[in-house]
């Protein structure tokens, strides 16, 4: 009887072990495909980064040739179907906002600023300032790379502060005017607003950005669909927005 028991106790702890090691094994894959999913979107992120700055890059050389030309009929083309696309997405978003109720404090009035280091859109509602970079941008890939409001940030809103101090002061704007611009102002100085990247392209063809990427995500920034997620504003169609911002 002895015998059996201790026969039966060493199947029970063989077995045990051989669970454990099964277990343990089993962990083991967990992690190693975690780990893989990970460097797998860090490389998409790094791909779409790239791709980014590669569209940056792109449009400051139109830019600076169109600028040293000093004739818009030496590089019109070229510069039109690289910096009017972005121009034409900063104003749509910038209109879309305002439907959707958003006073809007700031946004970029040309295509020269369309070009230029800053940031592109501050809007308000309810007491809360929005800092928005709209990201023209083709493809359905998230956005990686928001300079403006990421490396930048400090000096743009430092920047923006002392605009909006000018507008603040100037006696010609209403008194209601003048203290939301003082408020605003202070938010900026103080960290208190809200960075936010939309998508608005009203030349796209084949898609466009549906959301910030884990690091951008991490920080702070919220993706708002101005794009309505799968069709353009159609001013005939009886809807009258891009679409809702999405926290």
């Amino acid at each position: 009887m002895e015998q059996q028991l201790g026969a039966a106790a060493g199947q029970g702890a063989t077995a045990a072990n051989e669970l454990a090691a099964a277990a343990q094994a089993d962990k083991a894959v967990i992690e190693a495909n975690a780990t893989e999913d990970l460097l797998r979107q860090q490389r998409l992120d790094d791909q779409a980064a790239d791709a980014a700055r590669r569209q940056d890059l792109e449009v400051d050389r139109a830019f600076t040739e169109w600028d040293q030309n000093g004739t818009a009929e030496q590089s019109a083309y070229e510069t039109t179907q690289r910096l009017a696309k972005g121009l034409a997405g900063e104003k749509a978003a910038a209109e879309a906002l305002g439907r959707e109720g958003y006073d809007v404090l700031y946004y970029k009035p040309d295509i020269a600023g369309t070009n230029q280091g800053g940031i592109d859109i501050v809007v308000q509602k309810d007491g809360q300032l929005y800092l928005v970079d709209n990201k023209a941008l083709e493809g359905w890939r998230n956005v990686s790379s928001v300079s403006a409001l990421d490396k930048n940030v400090t000096a743009n809103t430092q920047s923006m502060a002392e605009l909006f101090d000018s507008y603040a002061n100037d006696p010609a704007r209403p008194a209601t005017e003048q203290d939301m611009y003082s408020a605003a102002a202070e938010k900026l100085r103080s960290g208190g607003y809200e960075k936010v990247v939309t998508n608005a392209n009203l030349a796209a063809v084949s898609g466009f950005p549906q959301d910030v990427s884990g690091r951008l995500d991490e920080l702070g920034f919220k993706m708002w669909d101005l794009m309505g997620k799968a069709r353009l504003h159609d001013p005939d169609s009886g809807t009258g927005d891009l679409g809702t911002p999405q926290s």
